[in-house]
């Protein structure tokens, strides 16, 4: 432990184990930034109340409960957060743990620091799930307890955070690997967001010595020697610069090099990407060492970033301004790299303020009650995780739904568009025009019928790409499309937006839902060539009384067309598929037109197989499709291009390609399982592609030749009921995707 002045270097925790001296430790801690008597005795209230109902329990590691909780609001206290926070830390178990119940607590403390506790304490009605569903289901508590109050997620970050310094003395290692997966694709993920770096860098750390210790060694070392092997060099850059500064007038407040030792998940993070860059995006240089440089105000930092370019030459594709545009999680700093004896060096330039927002984010002007300065970014990151919660908990009812909602779209990879009145507004990479209007309004996303981007009509399940305006077109009184809900389709990537619209359909009337049933259903009888006059024998297999039922259900969402496609084609059997396949959407084999109808034209009559483009006819929202050659076409376009959309025809074929997304623990011999199976079912494999993420899961796509949807289902099942599956899910074949499978063939 190192301390100084009685207070706990937040690195290096305390070792002691006797509550007591813990306590004395954490008192200290307080006292240096909370000063009233209050706060201290509704501390020493808490701690004593805390341990007397903990005092029969022990950890995993054999010590008091109590040291854990004390760890907790240690770990908060570093952060100087307010005295309810810290009290609720200490008590945070009590209601999962012993008898006391809310309102005991809320009598003794207060109602607020009992809503804190309340909202961390893991729920106990999840036996019925299984673990994964019930960490799940607690995390969906917390997120919906935050949108109420944002210090519910801080006490659980530290309480993760405490739980990984101490996952050793675990004695399963399951338990040990879920947790640090957890850790790092959750809890970190939320730390970033929230900008609290000093809890996201030591959370990924532990979480990834755990879960690849090998690689966590390796990295560590290069990191420890890229420093080591260079003091003086360093040395040399420091005095050089803060002389360089002097001689302008600029004063430093602070100087460091960055990453140090302790990152090691940071360099690990940046290797990847410097080996493996992301499609589209410029190659970066990788520096060779990194310096924060932290001067008086914004000014210095300008005037500092023109004195560094001014002696080293800059390598412009490295300058970012983060100061003038703040990431989403507040984040501000300006970022260079330059050349020194040919050597990349980075320079991270900021105020102390800054310096403080890249440590704790949010914290930092919490600790100065300025919620009113926060950066617009950051309140709109912060509003969207409350957003979330509030939203998760009324359209995704399952507790795995809500996780993957969670890690797809609020905690993965985002991308940023523009309104018309060019908002920002941040969506999950592979959003489409339909995600984009739910995420303005519901009822935006309800009365969606088209969309422009960047002036250019374009279909409704056209992935949106990052810097894009998008601007939605809307009919009144209307509401969504039931085939917006068909994964194959793609019309939607958001789970959210995916549980609006089935909340729509859950309230019609029972006459609505009937007659959409039955259009869903008569859909797909059409689509399989299906020989039903009613569907009584596949109701009654699926539990239902009777016909009316299974429809009504369909009709509003409460059953969807995945289950009942496979029960039709066991009991009715199937041919092959249609000698065209449409998108679905339209009676005509056009694919390309999204939700929009679709309509020959008259002037030029295109035949199968000729080359046609889609021209969208205006007020009426239809696809008038034309041969590419059509002279008529053309003198339409000189009035408005903007109106041309890309189609094409329906694929004629005995086979159809049809693709799925295997998700998998990475155990051996697993590809082979499956391989076996497709060549058991006599399938030609088209394409495959393997993905290993840090947590050794896999993510397999694997796109087949198949005879019909009967023979894909069965291959689905089979997958999914290996071991080591996590989960199976067929996807959309994307526009082009068979013509470059076809070109790798002939390669």
């Amino acid at each position: 432990m190192s301390e100084e002045n009685g207070i706990v270097d937040f690195r290096h925790p305390p070792t002691a184990t006797d509550p007591d001296v813990l306590f004395s430790i954490l008192d200290l801690q307080v006292a240096s930034y909370l000063t009233e008597p209050e706060s201290r005795e509704l501390l020493a209230r808490a701690y004593a109340r805390a341990a007397e109902l903990h005092q029969e329990s022990r950890r995993d590691s054999g010590e008091s409960y109590i040291t854990h909780p004390l760890h907790v609001a240690l770990i908060l206290s570093h952060l100087q957060l307010d005295i309810d926070t810290l009290a609720a830390a200490l008590l945070h178990d009590v209601l999962e743990d012993t008898p006391v119940t809310r309102q005991q607590l809320a009598e003794e403390f207060g109602s607020g620091i009992a809503d804190l506790v309340e909202g961390v304490t893991k729920l106990t009605q999840v036996s019925r799930l299984s673990r994964d569903g019930q960490s799940a289901a607690n995390i969906q508590k917390v997120f919906v307890a935050m949108s109420e109050d944002i210090r519910v997620m801080f006490i659980k970050l530290a309480d993760r955070l405490h739980n990984l310094r101490t996952l050793g003395s675990r004695r399963n290692p399951y338990s040990r690997r879920r947790t640090a997966t957890e850790a790092l694709e959750v809890y970190a993920r939320i730390a970033d967001r929230l900008g609290i770096a000093i809890l996201r860098k030591e959370m990924e750390d532990i979480a990834f010595s755990y879960l690849d210790l090998e690689a966590y060694e390796r990295v560590k070392q290069s990191v420890e020697a890229r420093y080591e092997e260079s003091p003086e060099k360093v040395k040399a850059i420091v005095q050089q610069l803060l002389d360089l500064l002097a001689d302008r007038g600029i004063r430093t407040v602070g100087f460091g090099v960055q990453p140090n030792p302790r990152q090691v998940y940071d360099m690990h993070r940046r290797l990847q990407e410097e080996l493996n860059p992301s499609p589209g995006k410029p190659k970066r240089v990788p520096p060779q060492l990194r310096f924060h440089v932290i001067v008086e105000d914004v000014p210095s930092c300008y005037m500092a970033m023109a004195a560094i370019h001014a002696t080293w030459p800059p390598i412009a594709s490295e300058m970012r301004d983060y100061i003038s545009a703040p990431l989403p999680n507040g984040y501000r700093s300006f970022h260079t790299t330059v050349f020194i004896d040919q050597q990349p060096v980075k320079f991270q330039i900021r105020t102390m303020l800054m310096h403080r927002m890249s440590q704790l984010g949010i914290i930092a002007y919490m600790q100065e009650g300025e919620w009113s300065a926060v950066s617009p970014e950051l309140k709109e990151t912060v509003d969207e995780l409350r957003r979330f919660g509030v939203e998760a908990i009324r359209e995704l009812g399952d507790p795995m739904e809500f996780l993957t909602s969670l890690k797809s779209e609020i905690l993965g990879d985002e991308m940023y568009v523009y309104t018309p009145k060019h908002k920002v507004i941040q969506l999950a990479v592979g959003s489409t025009p339909i995600d984009f209007a739910f995420r303005i309004h519901t009822d935006v996303g309800y009365c969606c019928r088209g969309a422009l981007v960047d002036g250019h009509w374009v279909p409704l399940n056209r992935p949106l790409r990052t810097g894009e305006r998008v601007e939605i077109l809307t009919v009144d009184h209307v509401g969504p499309c039931f085939e917006w809900l068909d994964p194959d389709l793609g019309y939607t990537h958001s789970s959210l937006a995916q549980g609006k619209i089935r909340r729509w359909f859950r309230r019609r009337p029972d006459e609505e839902k009937m007659a959409l049933g039955r259009e869903q259903l008569r859909r797909i009888v059409d689509r399989f060539s299906l020989d039903v006059q009613d569907f009584t024998a596949v109701a009654k297999r699926m539990g239902y009384a009777g016909e009316q039922e299974l429809v009504r259900d369909i009709g509003g969402c409460d059953l969807p067309m995945e289950r009942v496609l496979p029960e039709l084609l066991d009991v009715y059997g199937t041919s092959q598929l249609p000698a065209v396949l449409s998108d679905g959407m339209s009676s005509l084999p056009i694919v390309g037109v999204g939700s929009l109808d679709s309509c020959f034209a008259s002037c030029c009559m295109p035949q199968t197989g000729d080359a046609i483009v889609g021209y969208i006819l205006a007020p009426q929202h239809i696809v008038e499709v034309h041969r590419s050659d059509c002279s008529v076409l053309l003198s339409k376009l000189v009035e408005d291009r903007a109106r041309l959309v890309e189609v094409r025809w329906g694929r004629v074929s005995e086979t159809f390609l049809a693709c799925m997304m295997i998700y998998a623990h990475d155990r051996p011999f697993f590809l082979r399982d499956v391989w076996n199976i497709i060549w058991e079912e006599g399938i030609n494999v088209a394409d495959v592609d393997v993905q290993v993420n840090r947590a050794q899961d896999a993510t397999i796509t694997i796109c087949i030749d198949v005879e019909d949807w009967l023979q894909f289902h069965r291959v689905l099942t089979r997958v999914g009921d290996l071991p080591g599956t996590i989960s199976v899910t067929r996807l959309a074949v994307p526009d082009g995707a068979l013509n470059e499978i076809r070109e790798k063939e002939t390669l």
